[in-house]
């Protein structure tokens, strides 16, 4: 019995992919460990700050980009502007559009052929 128990333990280290059982469980439990830490770390004093310093931000970039849209309405020339960079905007995405239909009419036909 002793010396089946020496064989099966040292083939271990025969067998490609094969790992030792202590290593398998000791890499679950520090990735569970990580686990806990970060949720340990989101739930804390620092993480409940971070996320309000992340959600104000964001409120405060809102806020700015409806500022913006309100000043253009209000002034004709930028509205202007903004209007030509739309039809600008979307000729270029019907030309880029036209341009995949035809390429995919002509593999299509390719592939027929």
């Amino acid at each position: 019995i002793l010396v089946a128990a020496i064989a099966v333990s040292s083939s271990h280290s025969f067998i490609i992919g094969s790992t030792p059982k202590t290593a398998v469980a000791s890499s679950t439990t520090a990735m569970n460990m990580g686990l806990i830490n970060d949720l340990k770390t989101l739930f804390s004093e620092e993480g409940r700050a971070n996320r309000a310093a992340h959600a104000e931000q964001q409120r405060k970039e809102m806020e700015e980009a409806q500022r913006e849209i309100l000043e253009r309405r209000t002034d004709p020339e930028a509205m202007g502007k903004y209007e030509e960079e739309i039809i600008k905007r979307r000729s270029k995405f019907m030309e880029d559009k036209s341009a995949l239909k035809l390429q995919t009419e002509v593999e299509v036909q390719e592939e027929s052929s």
